[in-house]
């Protein structure tokens, strides 16, 4: 996949992806982290796509420790 837009973004980027996630959209997440020079991806073991629905407080956890970094 290309992602010539994202690659000039120079700005931290969290991408958090559920651990249960599909494959395919787990390839898309690991592919944009791969163009996003700022970008930290983090896993949420357990999880799905819909964690903040599912794991409010573990995703919650990760959004501050993100933005208080």
């Amino acid at each position: 996949m290309e992602f010539l837009v994202f690659e000039r973004l120079r700005i931290p980027i969290l991408l958090l992806l559920g651990g249960e996630t599909s494959l395919v959209y787990k390839a898309a997440i690991e592919a944009l982290h791969s163009a996003l020079p700022t970008s930290r991806l983090v896993v949420l073991p357990w999880q799905g796509h819909d964690a903040v629905v599912t794991a409010p407080e573990l995703f919650l956890r990760e959004v501050r420790r993100f933005l208080l970094e």
